[in-house]
Order: structure tokens, then C-alpha cells, then sequence
């Protein structure tokens, strides 16, 4: 007989907002590190049903926040909710190391589905009815595990912009070997290759090298029409923290070997001298102040951003909990160290990616990479090392980029041991590797146990993003290929697939963004919504989405929402004076603008003119009437000459209501105007 975990809950809370429910924390009692968060409505709110969330990356975290997903959960759907720390306090996972990864991977979160059944039995008297689960990015792919290894366990999830760690593992490694050496050069790229643009993104570019790495990156499953986000604010430092995060995780597995091989051995770049002159090593310097979580550094003179709700499309929106009466969940982390502030200063994210190796003191010896640093101040990575308990004033260290500049290269080195199925053709030489390839045992590695097979119980949905610059295209049809292998004729009966276009691994922070980028919130919460009618009642959602991976690794959609389904608005022909994609005009005449958007279900309820650099440029319409199908008239005159570009966003619903879930399924395009004389 399978031995029973023990739980020990060790605080509860009752609150009135959103609706009245309980808040219960509890941990494994062999194994306090493994800590869970529920949400209980009261009885007469609770509809039998309880909905877990995986949190993304390798998770960590188990506090409730304020504005926190289980606050709509609860509301909305009248479940209990749970999350996990996925077996970890915030982002150390020294203590778990590569061979416990199934920790990470299912078991935990297993557990806290267990442990949400035995607190509601307590509280309500039986168990639910009905489990579900919801993850984004790392969470995503951990959904669709949990499903695979516990058939029994749930009735249906929902996956969001799923990773694929041994894939994504390949496309940070390319994004931050070449991301560097097009830095600069990708505003040009997306002018070529947007709307209005000469279609030659390496028209743009000065050298080979240059070129070589776009082609790679295409090659790779890099998405057309993502070019312009590598240009977003703190984007390089973005793409350099991921190589952080993996070359971590790296360090905790055999894979850790690499970092040697990469200098000492032949048909590596660091042994054949390919990256001589990038090495950076012998920076110096001592800790002035240790940073702890209780006392971090001072907060920036800029003000914090603010939250543009309308941009971010949160689900939700309503009475929300005080912060401050939450249980603090965390409460031991707040001595632990995580940085320091030194003695020199440099650009911010400048050293991300790099390693600081300590000199002198306690930790001696031992090295951190820095995931980011703003002008003195350096944060260290927890995930391999743990904390860097000890770290004192005085204590000297010096700084290189050496593992970093390994990390570069380590595509060229996997290409045989990427996930099965996956295969672009870089560095490929009469079909067989350039270069020397890792132990068989790095494909495993990869993983990070995190293994997808596709046969799951229960029915899913997932979500993903077109221009996703993290999850590239090419992971959503691996698995895809995965799921037709297992349900063949039957794929329909339990999996269905809807893609957001113009929207990416995040939101849009801003209304200039959100006029580029569409937030893929409402078709998360819309999915919810099918999948629990799908499960409970046995209503089909509708059809997925109709997409299709070229041999090029393109993604290619139908223009027209009749054909190309699933749940977003289509946006086209899209023109200016009857001029569609680059249009010229003149300065004081009146020009009209159109396009037509066309829903593939529900109905469209308003549509949006914007311009970004023009102030009185906004014309928003709500329908009266809404319709399948629209036209989009707008007449505008543009006072002075120049180079504008014109948005026109449209916005649907299933039932035409304008109090939409998350404002409503959004699509969008753009034209170019220029503006004469």
C-alpha cells in the first residue's frame, strides 16, 4: 500500500472580499519547504469544483497576492483554489538538485491537489466534484504533465503559452549568441519586415555575421512579426537574465560539465579561440552593503510605471483584498541575502549574465551568476548555489563572463539531443552536426524532467501566443504532434487549441502597446469558461484554431475568421484613401480610413482608431447593434507632413455585451501613412 502524505496546516484566515471565504496554508509535515495556499469559498458559494494554479519558470512561490487570480476563481467559478511552491522557496532549488526534478516537475503540485481535497472534505463534507488545473510559460507544460501523470486526478486543464524546457533551452542559447550583434540593427529588421516595409530584413544588416545569426534564428522558429519586441525597453537585459536562468539550471545537472568542455576541449569555440576576444575576466571589487530581502536597496528616483488595466486586459477587476491582512507565507526569506553593492558601477544590465566569484570571506571560492545589476548594485542567482548565506562586508571578488559567453554557444551543441521531433537544420553539415554534440544523457538532462508524452486524461485547452519571443511556434506543434499521435481520429473529443495573434509571452504595459499587442488574458479566462462547460456538461467548445508550421518553421493563419476559427477577431484590408498597406497623402485633406473585422464567434461590440505619436488621434465606436462582420470607417486630416503609423483595433465577444470578461477578444493592424506637403 502507497504510504499517505502527512499535511500540517500552520494558519488560517477568514475574509469577506471578494466573496466570504477562508484562507488555509499548509506544508508537507516531513518537509516544510513544500508549502500550499487554498482559497475555500464559504459553502453556500462553493459549486463542488476546485481549480489549481501552476505558476511559471520553475515556480517558487506560494503567497497570495492582493489582485491574485484566486480571487476571480473563487468568484467567478465559485471553486476552491490552490498553488504550490512547486517544492521550493522562492527561486532556490539547490536543495532539490537534478535527480529529485520530479518534485518540480508533478509531485508537488500532485500534493497540493491532495492536500485542497482533504481540507475541503473537512470543510465542506466531501470532496469536489470536479479538479482543474491552469498554468502559463513553465506552468503550462507542467499542466499538461500533471494531466499526463495523473490521468485519474483531473478533469481538465487549461495551458497556457506552454514551455518546452529542452526546446526553449536551444532558443535562449541562439537569442543570446546573436541578440548582442543584432542589438542594434533590429529596429531596422522590423521596418523591413512590418506592414509597409521591403520585405529584406538582411538588406538592413552591415555584416555576415550579422546575417548568419537572423538566418539562425529564422531557421530556429524565431516568430515573423516578433522582430520588433527584441527592440522593447530592458529587452537584451531580458533575453541575458533567461541565459542566467538556464545556465542554472544547467549547474545543477551533469550538464554542469559543459562550462569545462567549452574551454579545454577541441570543436568548442572557448578551445579554438572563437571567442578570444569577447572573454572578460579580472574585474575586481569588494561588497560595501549586503542586500537581504528585509533590507533591499533603495528604490529607483523614477517613478514606477503606471498599471494601464485597460492595456493589460486582468481578469480580475473588482473588490479587492487588503494586502496587508494577507499571512505572510514567505517570512523566511526576508533574512536571506540575494545581493550586494560594490565598489564599482556599471550600466544597468550590463553584467547580466556574467558571474561573480568570491575571493575572500565565507563563501570563498564559489561563484554566482548575476540574472541583473543596476549601477553599483548586484543581484546573485539562487537557483544552483542557493543563497549566498555569508556574504559580508569586505569580502572581494572578481567578475568574468566566461560561463556566459559558453552558454552562447551551446546550440551548436545540442542539436542532436533537442526534444524529439524538433530539428532545424542550424549548424548542420550533410545532414549531420558541425560540431562536437553533448552525452546522450543530455537529452534527458534537457528535459529537466519536465518529459511530455501527449496522453493525457480528461480534456485540455491550450493557449498560445503567435509572436511569442519565448515560446517560439515550433513548441506548440511538438507537442501537438505529440497529442495526434495518441488520440488520432479522436483529437477533438478532448484537446482543442486556440492561437492569439499579435500577442506574446506577457502583455502590453501601455496604451501605445496595446495598440501593437493584444493581451492574451480574455482568451485564458474564455477558455476557462469552455473547458468547465465542456467537462460538466458535455458542450463542445468551439473549433481550435486553424494554424500550420511551414518547413521554414513560418507560421501561417487564414486571413478570414470563417476560415481561420477559433476564438480571436480577424482585422483586414485595412486602408487609407483606399491605399492598404503604405499609404501617401496629403497634409490638410481629410483621409479616409477603413477595415473590416469579422469575428469567428460572438460578435464584434467596438472597434479603435489610434495613432501613437499623434495626441488627438483616438476615435473609439461601440456598436449598437453588434455584428459578425464590420466596416471601420474613421476620417481623420493630418495637419503636418511625416511618417505616421495607424492602428485599428477591434474587440469581440461571445454575447455582445460591452461588460466583457477582460474587456473582450482583441486583434489588431497597422498602416503605414506618409504624410506630404
Amino acid at each position: 500500500m502507497i504510504p499517505q502524505p502527512e499535511f500540517f496546516v500552520d494558519t488560517e484566515k477568514s475574509f469577506q472580499k471578494p466573496i466570504p471565504h477562508r484562507y488555509v496554508h499548509g506544508c508537507l509535515k516531513d518537509d516544510t519547504e513544500t508549502r500550499f495556499s487554498l482559497l475555500l469559498p464559504e459553502r453556500s458559494f462553493w459549486k463542488g469544483r476546485l481549480i489549481q494554479s501552476l505558476e511559471g519558470g520553475m515556480g517558487g512561490g506560494d503567497q497570495i497576492g492582493a489582485s491574485d487570480f484566486g480571487y476571480y476563481v473563487i468568484q467567478r467559478y465559485g471553486a476552491a483554489y490552490v498553488i504550490s511552491n512547486h517544492g521550493h522557496v522562492g527561486s532556490n532549488l539547490s536543495k532539490i538538485r537534478y535527480e529529485r526534478f520530479e518534485k518540480v516537475a508533478h509531485r508537488t503540485n500532485h500534493l497540493a491537489m491532495l492536500f485542497a481535497k482533504k481540507v475541503m472534505k473537512e470543510a465542506y463534507g466531501v470532496e469536489p466534484n470536479y479538479v482543474y488545473v491552469v498554468g502559463g510559460s513553465g506552468g503550462g507544460q507542467r499542466t499538461t504533465i500533471l494531466m499526463e501523470k495523473y490521468p485519474a486526478g483531473y478533469h481538465g486543464g487549461v495551458a497556457v503559452v506552454q514551455a518546452n524546457w529542452s526546446i526553449i533551452t536551444y532558443y535562449i542559447s541562439l537569442l543570446s549568441k546573436y541578440n548582442p550583434i543584432l542589438k542594434l540593427k533590429w529596429k531596422e529588421i522590423s521596418e523591413a519586415t512590418d506592414v509597409g516595409g521591403n520585405g529584406d530584413p538582411y538588406a538592413a544588416l552591415d555584416t555576415e555575421e550579422q546575417k548568419e545569426g537572423l538566418r539562425e534564428l529564422y531557421n530556429a522558429g524565431f516568430p515573423r512579426g516578433g522582430e520588433w519586441q527584441m527592440s522593447r525597453p530592458n529587452f537584451y537585459a531580458a533575453i541575458n537574465s533567461l541565459a542566467v536562468f538556464f545556465q542554472e539550471l544547467m549547474r545543477i545537472s551533469s550538464e554542469c560539465s559543459y562550462y569545462q568542455d567549452f574551454w579545454t576541449k577541441k570543436g568548442y569555440a572557448g578551445h579554438d579561440s572563437e571567442v578570444d576576444d569577447q572573454v572578460v575576466e579580472g574585474i575586481e571589487g569588494e561588497v560595501i552593503k549586503v542586500y537581504t530581502f528585509k533590507d533591499p536597496p533603495p528604490p529607483s528616483s523614477s517613478p514606477p510605471p503606471e498599471i494601464d488595466e485597460d492595456a493589460i486586459q486582468p481578469l480580475f477587476i473588482g473588490p479587492k483584498i487588503d494586502a496587508e491582512s494577507i499571512p505572510t507565507t514567505m517570512s523566511d526569506l526576508l533574512v536571506k541575502p540575494f545581493g550586494f553593492k560594490g565598489t564599482r558601477k556599471f550600466e544597468a544590465g550590463e553584467l547580466t549574465g556574467y558571474s561573480v566569484t568570491f575571493k575572500t570571506g565565507k563563501l570563498a571560492g564559489r561563484s554566482f551568476h548575476v540574472p541583473i545589476n543596476a549601477d553599483d548594485t548586484v543581484y546573485l542567482s539562487t537557483e544552483s548555489g542557493g543563497f549566498p548565506e555569508g556574504i559580508s562586508v569586505g569580502d572581494k571578488y572578481t567578475i568574468d563572463n566566461r560561463n556566459l559567453l559558453s552558454f552562447r554557444d551551446y546550440s551548436r551543441h545540442i542539436i542532436s539531443r533537442v526534444e524529439d521531433g524538433y530539428r532545424p537544420p542550424d549548424f548542420l553539415s550533410k545532414r549531420k552536426p558541425k560540431y562536437p554534440q553533448r552525452p546522450k544523457e543530455a537529452k534527458e538532462v534537457l528535459k529537466m524532467k519536465h518529459s511530455q508524452t501527449g496522453n493525457f486524461g480528461g480534456k485540455m485547452i491550450a493557449v498560445f501566443a503567435a509572436q511569442d519571443v519565448i515560446v517560439w511556434p515550433p513548441v506548440f506543434f511538438n507537442y501537438l504532434d505529440k497529442v495526434k499521435k495518441w488520440k488520432g481520429a479522436d483529437l477533438d473529443a478532448s484537446y482543442r487549441y486556440y492561437f492569439a495573434d499579435n500577442s506574446t509571452h506577457g502583455t502590453p504595459s501601455n496604451k501605445e502597446e496595446s495598440f501593437r499587442l493584444v493581451s492574451f488574458y480574455p482568451m485564458m479566462g474564455r477558455s476557462i469558461d469552455y473547458l468547465l462547460d465542456w467537462v460538466e456538461n458535455g458542450v463542445p467548445p468551439p473549433p481550435s484554431s486553424v494554424v500550420k508550421l511551414t518547413p521554414r518553421q513560418v507560421l501561417i493563419m487564414p486571413k478570414a475568421a470563417s476560415k481561420r476559427r477559433g476564438l480571436q477577431p480577424t482585422v483586414n484590408r485595412i486602408t487609407a484613401d483606399g491605399q492598404r498597406d503604405c499609404a501617401t497623402v496629403s497634409a490638410g485633406k481629410p483621409v479616409g480610413f477603413n477595415g473590416v473585422g469579422e469575428a469567428p464567434v460572438g460578435k464584434i461590440i467596438k472597434y479603435e482608431w489610434y495613432c501613437p505619436n499623434l495626441k488627438g488621434f483616438y476615435n473609439e465606436v461601440h456598436l449598437e447593434k453588434p455584428k459578425l462582420k464590420v466596416s471601420t470607417p474613421y476620417i481623420y486630416t493630418f495637419k503636418e507632413p511625416g511618417n505616421y503609423c495607424v492602428s485599428l483595433r477591434v474587440t469581440s465577444d461571445l454575447d455582445g455585451d460591452p461588460n466583457v470578461l477582460a474587456g473582450g477578444q482583441r486583434n489588431l493592424a497597422w498602416i503605414k501613412v506618409i504624410v506630404e506637403k
